[in-house]
């Protein structure tokens, strides 16, 4: 079941992959710098034609460009490029597949595929399985997996080569770490899974700065928790036992990260965004917490938790109770509404233009599937109208904003999102690329739809049959 479920997601989550912009174009350019420049820099790739997509996430250092962000997303997607690589060294006229616009096509698909995509599928089975060691349900927990991978923004987030898939998965493990013991590595040692999860935290920083917030909540549960199976011990052995656990785990990607500043820029300690914002480039990005951008991303039709996620509306009122929320847990709840604001007043921080750059709120992706969880483990009877709404109103918002391709550049947001779908029906991003860049007028979305509705029917069909038992004779 989990494999069949698993599968179906990452097929759908490949058929709405997005090409399109800046925020995953810089990890992909940064990966075929890795894999076929052997550079940190993108100086090959901006003046490509390809480029444009590129100016709004580079700065120029020492006389080269680089990325503005964290490598760890490139570091992750750059083994399975490689792979490709290799294999067109080997065909007969494998070279075409590694000169635009192919290539970008392709690695930008390679990469999505075996990181973002897969990151939010191995999310939406942590959620199920939070969700069914709570309530016992496998419905429900399949539907949690459900609605966290495709009624949420993360369905956007997951079509493109970018962090936020990511760092939901770090926060979505070190959270269960913590709350569900249990569900998280289970079967190791308590010595190794303190590395384990210190490396997990380490590969966060170096995926991206915004994991941060989780860190700043987790870090002291995470210090004092108690492995499944380990003796009891003083509080003060115990965090001090975790603590050099979690720094042995974290010292390799942290040190990946200090070296590569140190390749990069010259200085270890400094960050890309330090040199990003002092070029200049990205001038009012950052501001003190803002109530007016608050408001914008829980409410704003760009960018808000309630209008592109409606299910969090079941989150928050299952965590306003304490009598909803007993079947999750007091430390879940806690936790949660804990991490919640965490990540509220982190959104705050960044202008409004920022927040609606791209689909839903982007800032929260974090806390998203926890959100999730604490909304099917805490529905009741009488919540069930209200659910029913809020999970037709998610799936619809985030399915047609996905196909669409949409990044919100209007106040109609997700208005114009359903609207658009309404009068022009199903569409893929990738289809617009394949008629633009490849002359493919042939491609129709309606033909991916028909080949994934085939491939899925594979999946689920039930090709073991029990055998009948054998009658007495």
């Amino acid at each position: 079941m989990a494999v069949r479920l698993a599968l179906s997601l990452w097929l759908v989550l490949l058929v709405h992959f997005n090409p399109d912009g800046a925020a995953g174009a810089r990890f992909v350019y940064l990966v075929r710098a890795i894999v076929e420049g052997h550079t940190f820099s993108v100086d090959a790739y901006a003046a490509t034609s390809y480029g444009g997509l590129l100016s709004a996430d580079i700065f120029t250092l020492h006389g080269h460009q680089w990325v503005d962000t964290n490598p760890g997303l490139a570091f992750l997607a750059a083994p399975a490029w490689a792979a490709v690589v290799a294999l067109a060294h080997l065909l007969p006229g494998g070279s075409a597949l590694l000169a635009d616009p192919l290539a970008f096509l392709l690695a930008h698909f390679v990469t999505t595929a075996t990181t973002t995509a897969l990151f939010t599928v191995l999310a939406s089975l942590l959620v199920a399985g939070w969700v069914r060691a709570r309530t016992g349900s496998e419905s429900r927990a399949t539907l949690a997996a459900v609605v966290y991978a495709i009624g949420t923004n993360s369905f956007f987030l997951s079509g493109l080569l970018i962090q936020h898939s990511a760092i939901a998965l770090v926060t979505l493990v070190l959270f269960l770490s913590v709350v569900e013991p249990g569900l998280v590595l289970p079967r190791t040692a308590p010595h190794r899974r303190r590395v384990l999860l210190g490396l997990a935290a380490g590969t966060g920083i170096l995926v991206d700065l915004s994991v941060i917030p989780a860190l700043a909540v987790l870090a002291l549960p995470l210090l004092l928790a108690r492995a499944t199976g380990e003796p009891e011990t003083s509080r003060q052995r115990r965090l001090l036992v975790n603590a050099a656990g979690f720094l042995a785990g974290a010292v390799v990607p942290l040190a990946v990260l200090l070296a590569y500043q140190a390749a990069c820029f010259g200085n270890a300690f400094q960050p890309a965004q330090h040199y990003y914002f002092a070029n200049g480039v990205a001038g009012g990005f950052a501001t003190l917490p803002s109530v007016s951008v608050l408001l914008a991303v829980l409410f704003s039709l760009r960018a808000g938790l309630f209008v592109f996620v409606p299910v969090a509306l079941c989150s928050i009122w299952v965590m306003a109770s304490a009598e909803r929320s007993e079947a999750a847990g007091r430390s879940a709840r806690l936790l949660s509404v804990t991490l919640l604001a965490a990540y509220l007043l982190y959104a705050s921080c960044f202008t409004a233009s920022v927040e609606y750059g791209y689909f839903g709120p982007r800032y929260l992706a974090p806390v998203i599937p926890v959100l999730v969880g604490i909304a099917m483990i805490g529905l009741r009877r009488e919540l069930h109208p209200v659910a029913i709404v809020t999970i037709a109103a998610s799936f619809a918002i985030n399915l047609f904003g996905a196909q669409n391709g949409i990044y919100v550049s209007d106040s109609l947001g997700a208005v114009r999102t359903v609207g658009l779908w309404l009068v022009r029906g199903p569409w893929l991003p990738a289809v617009d690329q394949l008629h633009a860049d490849f002359g493919l007028g042939s491609a129709t979305p309606y033909g991916f739809l028909a080949l994934l509705a085939a491939v899925l029917l594979v999946v689920w069909f039930p090709w073991r049959r029990e055998m009948p038992l054998p009658r007495e004779s």
